[in-house]
Protein backbone atom coordinates (compact mmCIF):
# COMPACT_ATOMS: atom_id res chain seq x y z
CA UNK A 1 0.00 0.00 0.00
CA UNK A 2 1.56 3.06 -0.58
CA UNK A 3 0.27 6.44 -1.23
CA UNK A 4 -0.26 10.07 -0.10
CA UNK A 5 -0.73 10.32 3.62
CA UNK A 6 0.15 6.48 3.92
CA UNK A 7 3.92 5.30 5.13
CA UNK A 8 4.82 2.41 2.16
CA UNK A 9 3.55 -0.95 3.70
CA UNK A 10 3.56 -4.33 2.42
CA UNK A 11 0.94 -6.75 3.77
CA UNK A 12 1.51 -10.51 3.62
CA UNK A 13 -1.11 -13.02 3.36
CA UNK A 14 -0.61 -13.78 6.87
CA UNK A 15 -0.65 -10.14 7.69
CA UNK A 16 -3.93 -9.88 5.74
CA UNK A 17 -5.73 -12.64 7.93
CA UNK A 18 -5.66 -10.69 11.10
CA UNK A 19 -7.99 -8.48 9.92
CA UNK A 20 -11.84 -8.62 9.91
CA UNK A 21 -13.54 -10.50 6.93
CA UNK A 22 -16.14 -8.71 5.63
CA UNK A 23 -18.61 -9.76 2.57
CA UNK A 24 -20.44 -7.29 0.79
CA UNK A 25 -22.82 -8.10 -1.93
CA UNK A 26 -22.86 -5.46 -4.90
CA UNK A 27 -24.44 -5.05 -8.37
CA UNK A 28 -21.78 -3.11 -11.10
CA UNK A 29 -23.13 -1.46 -14.18
CA UNK A 30 -21.00 -0.30 -16.96
CA UNK A 31 -22.43 3.42 -16.91
CA UNK A 32 -22.04 3.05 -21.02
CA UNK A 33 -25.49 0.89 -19.90
CA UNK A 34 -28.58 2.23 -22.52
CA UNK A 35 -25.93 4.87 -24.09
CA UNK A 36 -27.91 4.10 -27.39
CA UNK A 37 -30.67 5.33 -25.96
CA UNK A 38 -29.84 8.86 -25.36
CA UNK A 39 -26.82 9.72 -28.33
CA UNK A 40 -27.84 10.12 -31.55
CA UNK A 41 -26.05 11.28 -34.68
CA UNK A 42 -29.07 11.94 -36.65
CA UNK A 43 -31.79 11.20 -34.75
CA UNK A 44 -32.15 7.69 -36.03
CA UNK A 45 -28.80 5.67 -35.91
CA UNK A 46 -26.87 5.25 -32.69
CA UNK A 47 -23.56 7.65 -32.59
CA UNK A 48 -22.08 3.90 -30.52
CA UNK A 49 -20.87 1.04 -32.82
CA UNK A 50 -20.44 -2.38 -31.53
CA UNK A 51 -20.53 -3.87 -29.18
CA UNK A 52 -23.86 -2.84 -28.96
CA UNK A 53 -24.62 -4.03 -25.22
CA UNK A 54 -27.25 -2.03 -24.79
CA UNK A 55 -28.44 -2.69 -21.12
CA UNK A 56 -26.41 -6.19 -20.92
CA UNK A 57 -22.42 -5.16 -19.13
CA UNK A 58 -24.32 -5.65 -15.57
CA UNK A 59 -23.39 -8.06 -13.38
CA UNK A 60 -23.32 -8.91 -9.11
CA UNK A 61 -21.19 -10.65 -6.92
CA UNK A 62 -20.35 -11.09 -3.22
CA UNK A 63 -16.64 -10.18 -2.31
CA UNK A 64 -15.27 -11.52 0.55
CA UNK A 65 -11.73 -9.93 2.33
CA UNK A 66 -10.13 -7.06 4.20
CA UNK A 67 -11.55 -3.61 4.12
CA UNK A 68 -9.21 -1.13 1.51
CA UNK A 69 -10.05 1.40 4.41
CA UNK A 70 -8.58 -0.70 7.63
CA UNK A 71 -5.47 -1.27 5.10
CA UNK A 72 -5.13 2.28 4.73
CA UNK A 73 -5.33 3.24 8.35
CA UNK A 74 -2.80 0.09 9.02
CA UNK A 75 -0.95 2.41 6.93
CA UNK A 76 -1.17 5.79 8.45
CA UNK A 77 -4.11 7.54 6.76
CA UNK A 78 -6.58 9.04 8.74
CA UNK A 79 -9.49 7.41 7.24
CA UNK A 80 -12.23 8.32 10.02
CA UNK A 81 -11.24 11.96 10.32
CA UNK A 82 -11.43 12.24 6.81
CA UNK A 83 -14.25 10.13 6.24
CA UNK A 84 -16.29 12.22 8.85
CA UNK A 85 -14.42 15.87 6.98
CA UNK A 86 -13.23 16.92 10.77
CA UNK A 87 -9.29 16.56 8.28
CA UNK A 88 -8.74 17.27 5.07
CA UNK A 89 -7.61 14.18 2.77
CA UNK A 90 -3.77 14.72 1.82
CA UNK A 91 -3.15 16.57 -0.85
CA UNK A 92 -2.80 14.67 -4.40
CA UNK A 93 -5.32 11.73 -3.18
CA UNK A 94 -8.45 11.23 -5.28
CA UNK A 95 -8.26 7.90 -6.14
CA UNK A 96 -7.89 4.46 -5.69
CA UNK A 97 -5.81 1.62 -7.96
CA UNK A 98 -5.76 -1.69 -7.72
CA UNK A 99 -3.45 -4.32 -9.40
CA UNK A 100 -3.16 -7.87 -8.50
CA UNK A 101 -1.55 -10.71 -9.54
CA UNK A 102 -4.39 -12.81 -11.10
Amino acid sequence: VTGAGMKDTTFTLDDLKKFPKVNVTTVIQCNGNRREDYHYVDGVNPAFGPPHWVIGAIGNSTWSGVRMRDLFAAAGLDVDNISLRKVEQPEGSSSVGLTGYD
